[in-house]
């Protein structure tokens, strides 16, 4: 379990706050991007088995999953180009349960499935990289902050066309990547912290007029009940499930 959390750790974080637009545009273009993307996921899983490197069955399994995500963004990018859009969302996940699915071997390959690291210097990074709890809330962190952008984009794309943004403002995905990170924390903690959860939300309105000066379409899905619905549900499901894990 150690090094499969941490190689799931590495996925979220290449897959999700280092994939940016620019990367993503040379994915959807071909081979090129899709290799330089899976080459982001290979160098981010060594730094964080960054211990176990010294073991051949640790560069096999690197490779390996490396191969492996190249070889499944290859076949998503031309299974989007053959499907409706209401198969977005299921697409999705389903692409994320594989993509995770390629650290499975470290449980069963010898040498790496009894293995538990320990990293004593530097000794802060070696307090955080040591710790299970530090891992696991990092993991789900990454999930409610970032990548519920696309999982919010996504089931838009399917089931509610009409709520997605056209061309948003850059300020816009920071609010919500914000707004986010403040309901995630706010719904872990629990307690008199989830005050800031309609707190929060409560600020779309007077905030709406500076994110948007002529986009009254986006203004409008702004400060629509479904899409601050959807930023609570999913960020707050983190924050809530995280609680039962620690």
């Amino acid at each position: 379990m150690f090094i499969f959390l941490r190689l799931v750790l590495a996925h979220v974080i290449a897959d999700f706050p280092l994939q940016t637009d620019e990367i993503y545009r040379l994915k959807v273009k071909g081979h090129p991007g899709q290799l330089l993307h899976a080459f982001v996921v290979f160098v981010v899983s060594a730094l964080f088995v960054a211990p176990f490197l010294t073991m051949p069955a640790m560069w096999g399994l690197l490779v390996f999953i490396a191969v492996c995500h190249y070889s499944i963004d290859i076949a998503k990018l031309i299974w989007n180009d053959r499907i409706q859009d209401r198969w977005a969302f299921p697409g999705f996940i389903a692409d994320q349960v594989l993509h995770v699915s390629t650290a499975l071997p470290c449980f069963f390959v010898a040498g790496l499935k009894h293995k538990n690291g320990h990293i004593a210097q530097p000794a802060a990074w070696g307090l955080f990289y040591n710790d299970n709890t530090f891992i696991i809330y990092s993991i789900f962190f990454v999930i409610a902050v970032f990548s519920s952008t696309y999982i919010i984009e996504s089931f838009k794309v399917s089931y509610m066309p009409g709520f997605l943004y056209k061309n948003p403002p850059r300020s816009l995905i920071y609010y919500t990547l914000l707004e986010r990170f403040i309901i995630f924390t706010a719904a872990y903690l629990s307690g008199v912290f989830l005050i800031f959860i309609p707190a929060i939300a409560a600020l779309r309105k007077p905030l709406a007029a500076m994110l948007f000066k002529r986009e009254e379409d986006s203004k409008r899905i702004f400060l629509s009940a479904f899409d601050a619905g959807m930023n609570i549900i999913v960020a707050m499901s983190c924050g809530v499930v995280l609680q039962f894990i620690i």
